[in-house]
């Protein structure tokens, strides 16, 4: 194999790599964004289940 031919190898390798961490990075951000809003979820039955529960004690 030459050294253009190396070089190259060695720059679809990087590229390869390179697009293997953005799809990782992707599917971390997906993953967050979905924890996230299951967080948000919980956090607004909790805020109507308190405002139930302290408007019965009224």
């Amino acid at each position: 194999m030459s050294a253009i031919e190396e070089q190259l190898q060695q720059a679809r390798e990087e590229v390869q790599q390179a697009e293997n961490e953005q799809q990782e990075a992707e599917e971390h951000r997906r993953s967050t964004a979905d924890a996230l809003a299951q967080a948000e979820r919980e956090a607004h039955e909790t805020a109507q289940h308190v405002r139930r529960m302290t408007a019965d004690t009224t």
